[in-house]
């Protein structure tokens, strides 16, 4: 009996664990906390660097659906240069409204002229450059400015009709990189 007894308190000596054995426990699991804090850390910043992607790219198509819709409605004469467009649209009750584009200050800036007076909107920053052009009936593309050799012989020449406008944006894109968009508007014809 002396002898079970002795077998037993062997046994139970050995079946504690021994302090390295706690410290090499608690050093693993600090390695893999840490593994786990890092991964959630990467996982969290690609997620703001993703959501700041797509508030940019969600910019620039609200700013380009603007200038679509303005270019849809086009009731009167395009006047433009390179880096600027000004025309005509009519509301819904019949009013003209002057419409401008332009950049300033590294921003699209959009400016209405109407019966309730003017206004300079903001439709999106990080706007390098924007480069107006023109698809002319008969002509191709160029400045509104472009006119048949006829009027360089001292004829009268009625302008050429605008077909289409182009806008060529140099910006800050999604990723924060300069890049370049484009959008091409058909304006609709308009009885003379």
């Amino acid at each position: 009996m002396a002898q079970e007894t002795r077998r037993r308190k062997t046994r139970s000596a050995r079946q504690g664990f021994t302090l390295i054995e706690v410290i090499v426990a608690l050093g693993l699991f600090s390695l893999i906390a840490l593994a786990g804090f890092a991964l959630l850390r990467a996982v969290l910043d690609a997620q703001t660097r993703t959501e700041a992607r797509l508030e940019r790219l969600s910019e620039i198509q609200r700013s380009l659906f603007v200038v679509t819709a303005d270019l849809d409605q086009v009731s009167g004469r395009i006047e433009g240069m390179p880096d600027a467009i000004t025309f005509q649209k009519t509301d819904p009750t019949g009013r003209p409204h002057l419409i401008g584009y332009g950049v300033q200050d590294g921003a699209l800036i959009r400016t209405v002229a109407g019966p309730a007076g003017q206004r300079t909107q903001t439709v999106l920053r990080g706007v390098t450059s924007a480069r107006w052009s023109y698809r002319l009936s008969g002509l191709g593309w160029g400045p509104i400015s472009t006119l048949p050799v006829a009027a360089d012989a001292g004829l009268e020449v009625p302008q050429p009709t605008v077909r289409a406008v182009a806008l060529d944006l140099a910006l800050t894109g999604p990723d924060g990189r300069p890049t370049e968009v484009r959008r091409v508007v058909a304006v609709p014809e308009i009885a003379p």
